[in-house]
């Protein structure tokens, strides 16, 4: 289903699983408690898809979305771990207690992430929080110390 063009597309709870949506156009698509994802995460192919303004409100994603743009999609309680967002376009999101385990944010676009939401082991992070210190909520500072109470608690593999 590459290039798939589904801008404005209407799927409240669909469940979309180990597709190859790469370049496909979501739009100001609605995908409210929706379930996209692949096993393992990279099976299901979303990279460089436009989710520009789409509702991902409390949706599951486990996908590679390299190079995919989010700008200004409703992300608030939305579960995007284990996913590829290197080189995404974040702009304008408000992660409003999303969780973004194992999430790989290396050269992603990031403009407004506000606390709070859960990150732990992602890489390309911090490195993009940096430009989002203009807000009254510093994004990296939350991050640094949600980071130690992480470390402190932690024993064991996982």
């Amino acid at each position: 289903m590459r290039y798939a063009r589904l801008g404005g597309f209407r799927a409240r709870c669909a469940f979309i699983r180990d597709c190859d949506l790469d370049d496909a156009d979501f739009s100001q698509a609605y995908l409210y408690r929706s379930m996209i994802a692949g096993d393992p995460p990279q099976s299901m192919a979303l990279n460089r898809a436009n989710f520009e303004g789409a509702n991902l409100v409390q949706s599951y994603i486990a996908a590679g979305m390299t190079g995919s743009n989010l700008e200004a999609a409703r992300t608030a309680y939305v579960r995007m771990n284990q996913s590829s967002l290197r080189k995404a376009n974040l702009s304008g999101v408000t992660p409003f207690q999303a969780s973004f385990v194992k999430t790989d944010f290396s050269d992603a676009e990031i403009t407004t992430f506000e606390p709070p939401f859960f990150a732990d082991r992602c890489p390309g992070l911090q490195a993009a929080l940096e430009g989002v210190e203009d807000q009254k909520y510093k994004p990296s500072e939350y991050l640094a110390d949600f980071s130690s109470l992480m470390r402190r608690g932690r024993e064991g593999s996982s």
